[in-house]
């Protein structure tokens, strides 16, 4: 799935579509249950101005949010706000209980969300969701998700950035 336009911390279409995408596929077995209420699971990957206003917003929502920054300032600063901070990636991926588990990228263009896609690749299972909604071009999220698809893993881009 390919979502154009910014998702920071602003309210808008592409931010309010990719959740409520995300919500239906999340809650699939729960299809006519009357469950839309039902908050979500998700992580959090890169804490900066925008996914540290996503991962707010969301959890003012009644949303539960795991949490992973480089920095672990950056990580107990959102953990008082409500969020629970993972010490390191493996231990992010294990602290979800909910599956399909919802992997949020909002890390910089380049080697490091690169690098992140690769390592959550070797922890993630068949069905898992990952969006990315860092600052990339888009076309190289393109060949992101054809690997990620090989895995069975889902991929949803909500670039950031303005190139798409």
């Amino acid at each position: 799935v390919r979502w154009g336009g910014w998702c920071g911390g602003h309210p808008g279409p592409p931010f309010a579509a990719v959740l409520t995408v995300l919500s239906e596929s999340l809650r699939e077995g729960d299809a006519g249950t009357g469950n839309r209420g039902t908050p979500m699971e998700i992580v959090m990957i890169g804490l900066g101005t925008r996914g540290g206003n996503m991962s707010r917003r969301l959890m003012k929502a009644g949303h539960k949010c795991v949490v992973y920054a480089r920095s672990a300032d950056t990580r107990e600063a959102l953990a008082k706000d409500g969020a629970t901070a993972a010490e390191s990636i493996t231990d992010l991926v294990k602290r979800l209980k909910d599956k399909p588990r919802a992997i949020w990228l909002m890390l910089p263009a380049g080697q490091v969300t690169d690098e992140m896609v690769e390592q959550l690749g070797g922890l993630l299972e068949r069905e898992d969701i990952v969006i990315n909604g860092g600052n990339y071009f888009y076309k190289d999220d393109i060949s992101r998700a054809k690997k990620m698809a090989d895995e069975g893993i889902r991929s949803v881009d909500c670039g950031t950035d303005g190139r798409g």
